[in-house]
């Protein structure tokens, strides 16, 4: 809460040099806080607005919006959104939120955050298939775009650099191969690897095992990778 509030108050610092309104928005992690509330009035007491903690529908919807935006309307998309502590996917039609992200698997598999052996993997896979079944259902559409720290760090590790347009691609075969490599390296080595986030290094394997399971669950073997998300669709529906 000290990190992420010391965040804000330099975010709000930087916006109010170039735009006095401002709003402030939490996703998942303030959906299941115990202590939300009070995480919420410390908001509020930086930025001077309400924090609004919006649904897991409204995020699918937004990250949507935002993942669309720079997009050729002729063909259909979903958007798939794998967060700390939920993933969000959505279609035209569809907004359903799944109770599966970067974080909580790690929490759930902790040996994911250093060098780990395949049986370990294989039961993360398999829990991260089991919570991400609902994705069967839906018809497949033209193309799948991901966004969220998960995709774009993932596609980072794999090209070398961080992302500087706003749509990439990255494959299955992209992702098994991060996937593989991170399963070798401890935590401090992945730091160190051309692309990484540092603070996504402890939970990026587990972010690219439900990216990966997803891919498979929609019938994709490959995704766009979006810097458009959540934070800009919400912009434009608001």
């Amino acid at each position: 809460m000290r990190r992420t509030l010391e965040a804000i108050d330099g975010h709000v610092a930087a916006i109010r040099e170039f735009q006095p309104e401002l709003g402030a928005i939490g996703t998942s992690a303030l959906r299941r806080a115990d202590n939300g509330d009070e995480f919420a009035e410390s908001v509020r007491a930086i930025t001077g607005v309400p924090l609004e903690i919006i649904s897991g529908e409204e995020e699918a919807r937004c990250s949507y919006e935002g993942a669309i935006s720079g997009l050729p309307s002729e063909q259909s998309y979903a958007v798939l959104d794998v967060g700390g502590g939920s993933s969000e996917y959505a279609t035209r039609e569809v907004d359903i939120s799944l109770e599966i992200g970067a974080v909580r698997l790690t929490e759930r598999f902790p040996s994911l955050r250093e060098n780990v052996g395949a049986d370990e993997i294989e039961r993360a896979r398999t829990e991260a298939r089991a919570v991400l079944q609902p994705l069967r259902t839906f018809a497949k559409i033209d193309r799948l775009v991901m966004v969220g720290g998960s995709a774009t760090t993932s596609r980072a590790v794999l090209t070398g650099r961080r992302m500087t347009d706003p749509y990439g691609v990255i494959t299955r075969a992209d992702l098994a191969n991060v996937i593989a490599r991170l399963a070798l390296l401890p935590l401090d080595r992945r730091k160190e690897l051309p692309g990484m986030v540092a603070q996504r290094a402890d939970v990026l394997l587990a972010g690219a095992l439900i990216l990966d399971e997803a891919c498979a669950l929609t019938r994709h073997a490959e995704a766009v990778v979006s810097t458009n998300d959540l934070l800009l669709g919400y912009l434009l529906r608001h």
